[in-house]
């Protein structure tokens, strides 16, 4: 795939894009009819000309060529949640379960393998939902891929899409919140931090 876009060279049929958003870095487009491909190619241009990783530290991103994306735009009845496994050495020890809204209107719960509430948040972290999230029927089939996806990494989260039962992919996350984020309680850095090995990398 070349590392530039232009719009004669491919059809651009998108319900999501990239934005300069520093909050989101997405919006959804609703009627593609209004979307100005000249504009949006001279945006993703940018983007892919960016050196990403560099402004948060993140330097092994450098290593990778910068791509685009074009995936299916996923909707639910509820709002989309977003379920973020935090897998150590392929063993999910916790996850997050996030309403995909505006900032101001998103909240989450962090939950143990067992969908019971963890004790864990971040200093400054979104507000716990109003009412619990139910549990997924198919939960356990959830865990286990993220099990399987997250083998031989010493930490990595994994994010998941459950909609209507059906399970989608979103993404491998191996800095989270870009490394910056301070647990609450702060015991759990030194605790989360002894469960990453590193030996196995050398």
């Amino acid at each position: 795939m070349p590392n530039t876009l232009t719009g004669k060279n491919y059809q651009i049929n998108l319900f999501l894009k990239l934005t300069i958003d520093p909050v989101t870095d997405i919006s959804e487009i609703k009627d593609k009819s209004k979307l100005d491909i000249k504009s949006f190619t001279v945006e993703l241009n940018n983007k892919l000309a960016e050196t990403y990783g560099l402004d948060h530290c993140e330097y092994h991103y450098e290593k990778i060529p910068s791509r685009l994306f074009a995936e299916h735009y996923l909707e639910d009845d509820n709002p989309l949640k977003d379920y973020k496994f935090y897998c150590f050495d392929g063993v999910v020890d916790f996850f997050s379960v996030e309403i995909k809204q505006p900032l101001s209107l998103m909240s989450r719960s962090y939950n143990n393998p067992d969908f019971s509430i963890a004790d864990i948040s971040f200093y400054r972290d979104l507000n716990p939902p109003k009412q619990p999230f139910s549990r997924p029927e198919n939960l356990k089939h959830m865990i286990t891929l993220a099990e399987i996806l997250s083998e031989n990494y010493p930490h990595v989260r994994i994010d998941l899409y459950n909609i209507r039962g059906k399970i989608f992919f979103g993404e491998l996350t191996y800095v989270p919140e870009s490394g910056y984020t301070q647990w609450k309680p702060r015991s759990l850095d030194r605790y989360y931090g002894d469960k990453i090995n590193l030996r196995k990398l050398r």
